[in-house]
């Protein structure tokens, strides 16, 4: 009999403990929130540096000093390598600050302080905004070269 209750009230306690370790599960929706932040920053940077790249292709396709309308003036066409140029810098400053909000997040993450869902879509919101921003910065770099492309040929 003894044995039977020292057994129950082992398992009561065990239960207890683990119900507690379940209600310290912390919500995952603040960090989801600064992630989507983070994110709509980054997909609007993005959208931003594609269009300047378009330009700056475009730029670069009539650095032979000639358009689909005629002759292309030189100066303007320095001029928006310049301003590409200026742009990249810029570009790459704000996309180090989305970086650098994406690395405080990373370094304050302990999955197991999370429900299983909740971890898992934090994770995977992390890798987008990693790939995102690898893909950001080729997209910068491209802008770089073209402008590049732009002043030697102009």
């Amino acid at each position: 009999m003894k044995l039977t209750v020292i057994i129950v009230a082992t398992l009561l306690l065990a239960c207890t403990a683990a119900g507690v370790a379940v209600a310290q599960k912390v919500s995952g929706e603040p960090v989801l929130n600064d992630l989507d932040s983070l994110t709509l920053r980054a997909d609007d940077l993005s959208n931003r540096v594609e269009s300047q790249l378009v330009d700056l292709n475009i730029a670069s396709g009539s650095g032979n000093n000639t358009s689909a309308t005629g002759t292309a003036n030189p100066d303007a066409i320095r001029s928006i390598a310049a301003r590409g140029v200026s742009n990249a810098d810029t570009y790459e400053a704000q996309l180090s600050e989305i970086e650098k909000g994406l690395w405080a997040i990373q370094s304050r993450y302990n999955q197991e302080q999370y429900g299983h869902g909740d971890a898992t879509a934090i994770e995977s919101r992390m890798s987008y905004l990693e790939n995102r921003i690898g893909h950001i910065r080729n997209m910068i770099n491209d802008m770089r070269i073209s402008a590049d492309r732009i002043s030697r040929t102009a």
